[in-house]
């Protein structure tokens, strides 16, 4: 690999950590809004609401995965 190829390797690894990072910021407060959704909830399992909040959950934990694996991936963390 020539040096202007490994400097543009290195400028979109740079980038693609910057916007992994930003947008593991957004999931987080998305997980916190959820979480405080969950707290202000009836505690009744049946209400229609609380039955809303395991798909946000579950989606919001496998998009902060996938950027957890995105950001290792750019760092070089196996």
């Amino acid at each position: 690999m020539d040096d202007e190829a490994a400097r543009e390797l290195d400028r979109l690894r740079r980038e693609i950590g910057h916007t992994a990072h930003e947008l593991a910021n957004v999931l987080g407060i998305v997980q916190n809004y959820v979480a405080f959704l969950a707290e202000d909830l009836p505690a009744d399992p049946d209400s229609p609401a609380r039955k809303d909040l395991p798909p946000l959950e579950s989606a919001t934990e496998r998009a902060i995965a996938l950027v957890q694996q995105l950001q290792h991936t750019v760092a070089g963390v196996p």
